[in-house]
């Protein structure tokens, strides 16, 4: 089938949605990826690489009365997470012909295609994807909710289209990095939509889906140069809070996840590396581009230091090195 997907992200973003688009390229081969840029320099940048199956939509262009007003409301992270709705209605809006569209956090990437996610989706009208969360993770769902934002399907049909329009409605109202009322930010708002929405399915596949949340849960291995999680191959792996701290050290720990030797080498060398070949792509037009690294006080290295010792982790693995095996 034809995917039709959709992504946005400003300049600090504008690696991780190349290696998105790279993996899109590899794993879904017939797409078109919509692009909202949330400024000019990632729209200077992608159009002047010419990225294949990619459309750009500069922020104007989406940008209505409601949106502006609520903007100055907001910081950048929270104006991203209010637009996550407004992008595939748009889309589906100004492209009435498209069966579907599908919205993606940028900072996914794709280990293999994601035709199983749609095989289970069907004749349906909506997709989500649970947070699945490690047992210790449990008590997040009171504060992060039962599904993720990373992956959504919407069918350009009255369930989709109603779901879309209240799902709008309620980041306009209220969409603020805090939790509140049962409320943060664009997430906990698809807590009841199984039951509030027609059509609705909740992934099954173990591969759709994993996260830093969830690796603790599951078997890890290679088979013939793919990526399994049990036995199933990993679809696509959402890199929450990802740090890289220069163009060859990252961050794998994100927080207090537990990050094995064995995920570092097959989920997160592999999204560094292609990381670094979109920081290439980008400096052939912008050669001064330097966005999206995470700058590490001596103090803020410290403390890191010491809390993975108190996870009896080694203390030195604050940041991996690229290269490293």
């Amino acid at each position: 089938m034809r995917y039709n997907f959709c992504t946005l992200f400003d300049k600090n973003y504008c690696t991780r949605g190349l290696a998105l688009h790279a993996s899109l390229v590899r794993q879904a081969k017939d797409f078109t990826l919509w692009i909202l840029c949330m400024d000019d320099v990632v729209y200077d940048i992608l159009t002047k690489l010419k990225l294949e199956q990619v459309e750009l939509i500069r922020l104007s262009e989406l940008e209505d009365d409601e949106l502006c007003r609520v903007k100055t409301t907001r910081t950048a992270v929270e104006y991203c997470w209010t637009l996550t709705p407004s992008l595939p209605l748009y889309i589906l809006t100004q492209h009435p012909e498209l069966d579907h569209i599908t919205y993606l956090d940028a900072d996914t990437y794709f280990f293999s295609s994601p035709q199983p996610l749609y095989d289970e989706w069907k004749d349906q009208s909506i997709l989500i994807v649970s947070h699945n969360y490690a047992p210790r993770f449990n008590y997040k769902v009171a504060e992060s909710g039962i599904y993720n934002v990373e992956f959504l399907i919407f069918r350009n049909d009255a369930n989709g289209l109603a779901c879309l329009r209240w799902w709008r409605e309620r980041c306009n109202e209220w969409c603020y990095f805090r939790f509140e009322d049962g409320k943060l930010g664009d997430q906990m708002y698809l807590n009841d939509w199984p039951t509030r929405f027609h059509k609705v399915v909740v992934v099954q596949h173990l591969g759709g889906g994993v996260a830093p949340w969830n690796i603790e849960r599951f078997r890890f291995h290679q088979e013939q140069n793919q990526v399994m999680i049990d036995d199933l191959p990993v679809i696509f792996f959402h890199y929450h809070a990802f740090k890289l701290y220069a163009a060859d050290a990252y961050d794998p720990l994100v927080g207090y996840y537990y990050c094995p030797a064995l995920i570092r080498r097959l989920i997160y060398r592999p999204y560094a590396q292609a990381l670094q070949q979109s920081l290439q792509r980008i400096q052939t037009i912008q050669p001064d581009f330097n966005f999206g690294f995470t700058t590490i006080t001596p103090l803020q290295r410290f403390r890191r230091q010491v809390m993975l010792q108190l996870m009896n982790l080694p203390p030195l693995s604050w940041a991996y090195r690229l290269w490293r095996r």
